[in-house]
């Protein structure tokens, strides 16, 4: 029998932050501007938010936006990652846009900003802002998640939290956000509100805060999110996990409004330049880069021989992916999903061991579907050597009960094969075919199929205006073959 989650009245109280218009591409976004930034350089603040409008203006699909949502544009960017500072009546680049323009290291730059966002802090609307420090809330919700997720997970049985727990059990729950309840407490009430089956509410935005600070996570390579829509702790960076465990920054510029009736916002909002300062501190001395090379200790085997660490992640997604199939709830979006989650994997341990360097690895994302560019992950060359060069790989991915009847076919929509035809060379279809009796995963690869159809290698047939059908031959020279759980 299920029944609805509630935090008691008593302890209710519902956090939440600016959230970007711009999440699905938060990573184009912030390189863009972390350029024009830069570029912008130091000016007197009105003057300085004037160029950044026209700025934001200019990156594609915005042009015909409105000024209010151009000028929200500039206010996330400004509240929410602290990419801009203010002195003196002037706004320049921050330290930490500074690093990410010279660096453009995706995974340090989330870690950086996860270990300094709390609540309260200058990123949040003053009303809310107020309202955070009358009710006693001392948040840091990255560091609290990641407690969480490490306290739960032991040996080999790793711990994972959906959005709707975190939300429900920690960001809504003032025994958590002001209270400190020890983490011990909280993971006990969390397994028991599963054991009773409880249901949560997820309508609106009211999950979305929580959503944000976990995909967040994802990015700074601290989680990963499961098919199962769980989000689990990367255990390999363990070290990097205690850093925000044990010495989480905190922002004191409001200590001494906790004593007061009901501070008023305009008591706290000349402490913005603070909070920036505060978030910018620290950034150079902090080790937070992206290495690869790190072994999960869960995730080695018992003998002499460990089995490659990205073998054991991959085996993780299928498996909850072939979990999702007995629950009845999978969806062809979550094999999709997952078979995008084992192309990052490949293809980072690929260009690591082609020579690449961290920041060509942390280089290597999924592209947002809304974006429909017309392939889904993009990555490196990889070969004699070359990791500069940028490839766009199209992900087709098959599960089937066994492999008696291979499928050696793939369709691909009009924008696809247009992305074919322009990128040629730096175009690739990656094509994994999973069966679960034996239990195996085939790659197989397919570099250039437009030039591949002119040359009549591998077989391809269009069938316009709808798509292209790619098909190849059992033995095709223009097909290359991998086992991903070798």
């Amino acid at each position: 029998m299920t029944s609805d989650y509630e935090v008691p009245h008593k302890y209710k109280f519902e956090l939440h932050h600016i959230r970007p218009r711009f999440k699905n591409d938060v990573e184009g976004v912030l390189a863009f501007m972390s350029d024009e930034i830069m570029a912008i350089g130091q000016r007197p603040a009105d003057k300085f938010n004037e160029t950044l409008s026209d700025a934001i203006r200019r990156y594609p699909g915005n042009g015909d936006r409105t000024q209010k949502t151009i000028q929200n544009w500039r206010t996330e960017i400004t509240s929410l990652f602290g990419l801009i500072e203010s002195s003196a009546g002037d706004s320049y680049p921050s330290r930490l846009c500074i690093r990410l323009h010279h660096e453009n290291d995706w995974i340090e730059f989330f870690r950086q900003f996860l270990f300094t966002f709390q609540y309260p802090g200058g990123h949040l609307a003053p009303k809310h802002l107020a309202e955070c420090i009358n009710v006693g809330v001392r948040f840091h919700p990255a560091s609290r998640i990641l407690d969480l997720l490490k306290y739960g997970t032991t040996g080999e049985e790793r711990f994972g939290l959906t959005d709707a727990e975190v939300t429900h059990h920690m960001f809504n729950d003032l025994r958590v956000t002001r209270d400190h309840e020890p983490t011990p407490a909280l993971f006990e009430r969390i397994q028991k509100a599963r054991q009773d089956r409880c249901t949560y509410d997820t309508t609106g935005d009211v999950v979305r805060y929580a959503g944000d600070i976990l995909d967040y996570l994802v990015l700074a390579d601290l989680a990963d999110r499961r098919p199962n829509g769980k989000y689990y702790p990367k255990m390999q960076h363990l070290e990097v996990i205690k850093s925000f465990v044990e010495r989480p920054p905190l922002f004191h510029g409001y200590d001494s409004f906790y004593d007061q009736r009901a501070v008023k916002v305009a008591e706290i909002t000349p402490l913005k330049g603070a909070w920036f300062a505060f978030v910018n501190q620290g950034i150079d001395e902090r080790d937070f880069g992206f290495d690869l090379t790190k072994i999960d200790p869960d995730e080695e085997r018992d003998n002499d021989e460990s089995e490659p660490a990205e073998s054991n992640q991959i085996r993780q997604i299928i498996a909850e992916l072939l979990e999702l199939k007995k629950d009845g709830h999978r969806s062809t979006k979550d094999i999709g999903n997952a078979g995008e989650q084992i192309v990052l994997i490949h293809e980072r341990k690929r260009i690591a061991n082609a020579g690449g360097d961290r920041r060509t690895i942390n280089r290597i994302k999924k592209i947002p579907d809304n974006l429909a560019v017309g392939y889904d992950v993009q990555s490196y060359l990889g070969r004699d050597g070359d990791c500069s060069t940028r490839i766009m790989i199209e992900v087709k991915t098959t599960v089937s009960k066994n492999p008696l009847n291979p499928i050696r076919r793939v369709g691909l929509t009009g924008p696809e094969w247009d992305a074919a035809r322009t990128h040629r060379d730096n175009y690739f279809i990656y094509r994994i075919v999973i069966t679960q009796s034996p239990l195996e995963a085939k790659l197989f690869v397919i570099q250039n199929p437009f030039e591949q159809e002119r040359r009549d290698a591998s077989g391809i047939t269009v069938s316009a205006p709808k798509g292209v059908e790619v098909s190849w031959k059992k033995n095709s020279g223009a097909v290359k073959r991998e086992s991903l759980l070798a």
